[in-house]
């Protein structure tokens, strides 16, 4: 397709399991256990899943921070999984990622003006002046004044700190940006800001998004098209309407407390009803079945007949 901008097939992160005086392999983890999936320029995807699903491994995958075991990322035709390929593309670039914990990602030695302009310094040839005024745009961008300029990341708040983030990983106008839980550890209110400055930038500068997360809400108000993940698989690609995808939707906490004993036995028959249906869903190991094509843009994880 003339819009792909990124394709995954395949794509699988296992890691051994060592055991034994001699510390020999005995059993691996299927962090990500042969996802495929397609992100379009422009365009904003969200993985979706619990904790410990594998959905961060996916990220950290496609920006190079963990090997893949198997499989092929390709970007611009190229097959990025190798190093060399990755170096010759500028993918590094192009494919930015925002990360969780905003105050680990940010160097605590290092003013604001230094952190922004690190990834400029790497990729363009700016004179001290140009890139001093290239930074003030980005935090401008992102609703920071100049005198953040000139501050350390223990000065800002959880918020402030995460939207420096988020120019950080604009400043050299990437392509693609991958999100890994960017408002998960925010307020609400500053998880709106987040959010809105994010598709502000998408739509200054058309960059794509890989949005991954827990939270269906946040994940709905920022993407086009979404995957549901499980055990280090999709279980669901387009829709919400899956059985594991409902028990998600169930364990969001209800504030309407008046009506708390019906969302109790609302959960209780979503807990019965995927019980009743596992085999339906998973393979005697436990490993979710292969995604089967439902309609032209919905997939699910079914056993064949």
């Amino acid at each position: 397709m003339g819009d792909e901008l990124l394709k995954v097939e395949n794509l699988r992160v296992h890691y051994p399991v060592r055991s034994g005086f001699f510390n020999h392999v005995t059993d691996y983890v299927h962090a990500v256990d042969g996802v495929s999936f397609t992100i379009q320029k422009g365009q904003s995807y969200g993985v979706i899943g619990e904790s410990g699903s594998g959905k961060s491994t996916i990220g950290q995958a496609l920006v190079g921070l963990v090997e893949a075991t198997s499989g092929t990322i390709t970007y611009r035709g190229k097959d990025v999984t190798d190093k060399r390929v990755r170096k010759k593309l500028k993918y590094n670039k192009d494919v930015q990622m925002i990360f969780q914990d905003s105050l680990s990602s940010l160097d605590p030695k290092k003013k604001v003006i230094d952190i922004i302009g690190e990834p400029l310094r790497n990729f363009e040839k700016l004179s001290r002046k140009d890139l001093k005024q290239l930074v003030l745009e980005l935090l401008q961008t992102v609703g920071l004044d100049e005198e953040s300029l000139y501050k350390y990341p223990h000065q800002f708040s959880g918020g402030q700190r995460q939207r420096i983030g988020v120019a950080r990983a604009v400043a050299t106008k990437p392509k693609l940006i991958i999100a890994d839980e960017p408002v998960s550890a925010l307020d609400l209110s500053v998880q709106a800001q987040v959010l809105n400055y994010m598709k502000a930038i998408q739509k200054k500068y058309g960059v794509a998004f890989l949005f991954i997360s827990h939270d269906l809400g946040v994940v709905h108000h920022m993407c086009d098209n979404l995957a549901i993940m499980h055990r280090g698989r999709f279980v669901e690609i387009g829709t919400r309407e899956d059985i594991y995808t409902k028990r998600l939707l169930a364990a969001i906490p209800q504030t309407d407390v008046e009506n708390r004993e019906s969302h109790r036995k609302k959960h209780q028959a979503l807990e019965a009803e995927y019980n009743a249906q596992k085999e339906d869903y998973y393979d005697k190991n436990g490993r979710v079945y292969p995604l089967e094509e439902v309609t032209r843009t919905h997939s699910v994880a079914l056993r064949k007949e």
